[in-house]
């Protein structure tokens, strides 16, 4: 694991030791976006297609691999329900903000292809 992924649980850890002194809410957000692409993640992949501009994608696998994104107005809804709910959630919970369904790599490159270049980008999946 990463530096930035270990302070995270560090983070998590300390204001999980304060639960029983002050309310302690969780909020893990997945991948977040907005309109102007404010998403590490996904950015890099737009900025990888409208680089290279290839005829074809090679998969591992199925392409099934992916990221949940969730938008920051979603975030944002979440952060402030959960400060008018604050009486009815347990001090300690960890809640995971996300879309229901991720989007396969497979699927993102293809729409991410088809809104840059107006085509359809043929994937080639190899067997592991």
């Amino acid at each position: 694991m990463l530096y930035y992924g270990k302070s995270k649980i560090a983070a998590e850890n300390i204001l999980l030791e304060c639960k029983k002194r002050i309310k302690v809410t969780i909020l893990r957000p997945s991948a977040v976006y907005s309109e102007d692409c404010r998403s590490i993640p996904l950015a890099n992949k737009i900025a990888f297609i409208r680089r290279r501009n290839f005829v074809c994608k090679i998969f591992p696998g199925k392409g099934e691999g992916g990221l949940s994104y969730i938008h920051i107005e979603d975030v944002l809804d979440a952060l402030e329900k959960t400060m008018l709910m604050t009486q009815k959630i347990s001090s300690g919970s960890i809640f995971i903000l996300s879309e229901e369904d991720y989007i396969p790599n497979n699927k993102l490159y293809g729409l991410i292809y088809r809104e840059i270049y107006d085509k359809h980008l043929n994937l080639i999946h190899l067997p592991k």
